[in-house]
């Protein structure tokens, strides 16, 4: 369970506090609402806290969330979510390797 009296977004006082979001960041810090104009947030956190946090996210106005937990998450209608399975990436990397293809010779085509 994740403590709600740290997180916070711009309206969070205008809220009952029960109704407040919350998580720590490391070292303790409570995170705050992203700045004017950032849309986008990675999420990286274990499967079972994702859904969670991205609708904590979407509450402080989040609209994209490139997902590396490891489930299917539920977002509000209107965010947008891509989600990025390492396992499936870790393969295609190995398989490169395996293959003696080195990155001088041979660029990932999503980043030339």
């Amino acid at each position: 369970m994740i403590d709600d009296s740290l997180w916070r977004s711009p309206a969070a006082d205008d809220r009952p506090s029960d109704a407040r979001s919350a998580t720590r960041l490391p070292g303790g810090r409570p995170p705050r609402a992203p700045p004017p104009g950032i849309e986008v947030a990675m999420l990286a956190v274990p499967g079972d806290a994702a859904d969670e946090v991205a609708g904590r996210l979407a509450g402080v106005g989040i609209r994209g969330i490139l997902n590396f937990a490891p489930v299917r998450l539920q977002v509000p209608e209107g965010v947008s979510v891509v989600s990025v399975d390492l396992t499936v990436a870790l393969e295609q990397l190995a398989y490169k390797l395996s293959l003696g293809l080195d990155g001088a010779e041979h660029h990932d085509e999503h980043h030339d």
